[in-house]
């Protein structure tokens, strides 16, 4: 299963963060090995479950050093190829839902639309393969800033 093969590396990565248990210390361990990334994004690593994998796949040979996970050592590249596919997958179905999604709103009137999220308003409507549909515009940009659990960024909030 492709989407199991490409989460091999986080598998090896968690199960030597809970030997650890304690997160400065596995930054420093990855900062051994070459992995130099802010907390937020080693915490990221740890518990976001969308990650597909790091941007740049030599870390995934990092983790594997580090690590010692034969998991990972032994299907190496083969979980690096898994990840490129999963990312590859999830932009062609992205650009098809971007295409449905366009197609479909060209049949509403634009001013309708933009009128109510000038308004404050969602716009609300349901598509009969993509389902419920919700256009949102960003009212409001705050100056301060606010702890935000990991599971929330680059997400709708109610």
């Amino acid at each position: 299963d492709l989407i199991r093969l490409a989460g091999i590396w986080k598998e090896a990565l968690i199960n030597h963060y809970n030997k650890i248990r304690n997160l400065e210390t596995f930054i420093t361990q990855l900062q051994t090995v070459g992995i130099n990334h802010s907390k937020i994004t080693i915490k990221s690593w740890l518990s976001n479950q969308y990650l597909i994998g790091p941007q740049d796949l030599r870390e995934i040979d990092r983790v594997a050093k580090l690590t010692g996970d034969m998991d990972l050592i032994d299907y190496l590249e083969i979980v690096k190829k898994s990840i490129k596919k999963v990312r590859g997958y999830h932009k062609s179905a992205g650009s098809m839902l971007r295409r449905e999604l366009i197609a479909y709103l060209e049949s509403y009137d634009y001013d309708d639309i933009s009128e109510s999220l000038i308004e404050g308003n969602n716009f609300h409507t349901k598509h009969e393969k993509l389902g419920a549909i919700q256009l949102s515009m960003i009212q409001e940009v705050s100056n301060e800033s606010k702890d935000i659990d990991n599971g929330y960024i680059n997400r709708m909030l109610e």
